[in-house]
């Protein structure tokens, strides 16, 4: 996968599927059932503090 979709995912702008959908993620289906498995389904925060 890009850099484009890892960051997608950590951002959690799309899910899982529709980058896997639209072939944006390749490989070994287990490993990305694995991989999928870690990600937060969180919304995420930035913080920023001075």
């Amino acid at each position: 996968m890009s850099i484009q979709t890892l960051t997608g995912l950590m951002l959690g702008y799309r899910r899982p599927s529709f980058y896997i959908k639209q072939g944006l993620i390749k490989g070994d289906t287990k490993e990305i059932e694995f991989f999928v498995r870690h990600i937060p389904d969180e919304a995420p925060a930035l913080v920023d503090f001075f």
